[in-house]
C-alpha cells in the first residue's frame, strides 16, 4: 500500500514543483497592471522612511501573518513561505542576525521540503544567497542580496507611506 502511495505522490509532488517555477517565471515577466502611477513602481528615495520604521513593519507584517494563519488555520492558501522567508531575512540583515538555513524553514511555517524549494526559488531569482559559517562548513547561513535588500526597502517604505 505504502508503495503505490509512494508512485502516486513522487509524481504530483514533481508536478507540483515545475507548477510553482512555471508560476514564478511568469509572475517575474509578467507586465505591470495597475492603472495607478504609485503602484506602477516602487518609489527610488527610500531614505524617507527611516530604516527602524521599516524592520518594525516587517516584524509588524510577520506578526500579522501568523495572526491571519491562526484564525484561517487549515486553509493553505494563506502559505506564502516566500514572503515570510524575506521579512524574516531582512529583519536579520537589519539587526546584524545571521540566520541559518534551518531557521529560514522554521520561519516559511511550511513543511521543510517546501521551504527548502522555495528558498531555492528565491536563490535562483537572486534574492536570496547561501554562505558556509567560516569555522564549520557544515552549517550554512541565508541571508537576502543587495537585490533583494533593495527591493525589501523600496517596497516597505512605499507600504509605511500608503498606511499613514
Amino acid at each position: 500500500m505504502r508503495n503505490e502511495l509512494d508512485a502516486v505522490i513522487l509524481p504530483l509532488t514533481i508536478a507540483t514543483k515545475e507548477i510553482e517555477r512555471l508560476i514564478f517565471q511568469m509572475k517575474q515577466q509578467a507586465p505591470q497592471t495597475s492603472l495607478r502611477e504609485e503602484d506602477r513602481g516602487m518609489p527610488i528615495k527610500n531614505h524617507e522612511v527611516g530604516e527602524q520604521e521599516m524592520v518594525s513593519l516587517a516584524k509588524k507584517l510577520l506578526g500579522d501573518r501568523r495572526k491571519r494563519e491562526r484564525e484561517f488555520m487549515g486553509l493553505a492558501d494563506f502559505a506564502d513561505p516566500q514572503w515570510d522567508i524575506l521579512l524574516d531575512l531582512f529583519v536579520a540583515k537589519k539587526i546584524g542576525k545571521h540566520i541559518s538555513v534551518s531557521s529560514a524553514c522554521v520561519a516559511a511555517t511550511v513543511p521543510a521540503t517546501t521551504a527548502l524549494r522555495n528558498l531555492s526559488i528565491l536563490a535562483g531569482a537572486g534574492l536570496v544567497e547561501r554562505t558556509h559559517d567560516q569555522n564549520d562548513h557544515r552549517f550554512v547561513y541565508v541571508s537576502l542580496t543587495e537585490k533583494a535588500v533593495t527591493k525589501m526597502e523600496a517596497y516597505l517604505s512605499w507600504l509605511a507611506k500608503r498606511t499613514e
